[in-house]
């Protein structure tokens, strides 16, 4: 699943967003250090990702801004 995620996340537009529902609920931290290791790996994409959770939901909700 991670690495269709993975896609999912380089394929957001500036602007955009995409939220994913997770389960189980530690896989939200699997999807966080992705986000970061992107932002790290990944400079020439023009584009920084940030990412906010709802436990309560169990969603992480990934925003592509232009770097």
């Amino acid at each position: 699943m991670l690495n269709y995620t993975t896609e999912q996340i380089r394929n957001i537009k500036i602007g955009d967003s995409l939220t994913i529902k997770v389960s189980p609920l530690k896989q939200i931290n699997s999807i966080r250090t992705m986000v970061s290791r992107l932002n790290t790996l990944e400079p020439e994409n023009g584009k920084v990702f940030s990412s906010t959770t709802d436990l309560e939901r169990s969603e992480i909700t990934i925003k592509a801004i232009e770097r």
